[in-house]
């Protein structure tokens, strides 16, 4: 087994502040991680447009890079992002059913097929990330050569296991997207690993189906900074109880000296 951790350029959008991309790049690489590189980023409109493909490449040398998909619906599209990730030496483009599949609800394999094997040509694999599993054990029936992007705080928005997605789909995965999830208004998922409510009999199930399958591949967090009074609310939450330990400590120790 070998997982190369690597940081989705998403993360960077949630920040009143962030570096340039140059400056992104920079920071990860110095901590030895990959980019996952999204179509957007800072004033640049189309990270992945045929005019800025040359300044992408020189950008990101030195560094393993995957693509997240933007929101593309046609083949020339998909030809892009593929073009441009196999220029600049990216070897997995991770996409959402609904790019793929140009509808959601009537989905065309004819498409997602010619997508595949278009992309198999230029040495780029396309993953397809977790919706509904029914949706992507349908894809994986129909598409050949379609790879899967495991997104573990997806699956606790859908109504199967974690247990489910890996049994179903683990001979399909390529890539991984890591975060850990907590339910709130306007946000479900993307919070760091440990910190949410995955349970540790999942991240152990999750490991050891890694270990199993010998995966080998990119591991991607995702994560985003949770609302300023979320994370005040946990510090209350965490401060009462140590308070009412002390509390509770020191009243014992009274009765018992009384």
């Amino acid at each position: 087994m070998e997982i190369r951790y690597a940081v989705s350029l998403w993360n960077f959008y949630h920040y009143t502040t962030s570096p340039t991309l140059e400056g992104v790049v920079k920071e990860v690489s110095s901590k030895g991680y990959g980019l996952e590189l999204w179509p957007w980023y800072d004033e640049e409109k189309n990270l992945y447009s045929r005019s800025y493909r040359e300044q992408l490449k020189q950008i990101v040398k030195g560094v393993e890079i995957s693509l997240h998909s933007g929101d593309v619906r046609t083949f020339a599209e998909h030809q892009t992002q593929i073009d441009t990730a196999s220029y600049i030496g990216g070897k997995v483009i991770v996409v959402h059913p609904d790019n793929l599949f140009s509808d959601y609800n009537n989905p065309d394999y004819t498409l997602a097929q010619d997508i595949v094997d278009y992309a198999k040509k230029e040495r780029v694999t396309i993953a397809l990330e977790n919706g509904p599993l029914e949706i992507l054990e349908k894809a994986i029936e129909n598409v050949k050569g379609l790879k899967i992007c495991l997104d573990i705080g997806h699956i606790y928005a859908t109504e199967h296991s974690l247990g489910d997605f890996l049994d179903s789909l683990k001979e399909h995965l390529v890539h991984l997207h890591l975060q850990d999830y907590i339910k709130i208004p306007d946000m479900f998922d993307h919070v760091t690993c440990g910190t949410g409510l995955i349970s540790q009999d999942d991240w152990h199930l999750f490991f050891n189906t890694l270990k199993e399958i010998n995966y080998r591949g990119i591991a991607v967090f995702e994560i985003r900074p949770r609302p300023p009074m979320v994370e005040i609310d946990q510090a209350v939450n965490f401060l009462k109880k140590k308070l009412d330990r002390v509390t509770k400590n020191v009243i014992q120790i009274g009765s018992r000296t009384l």
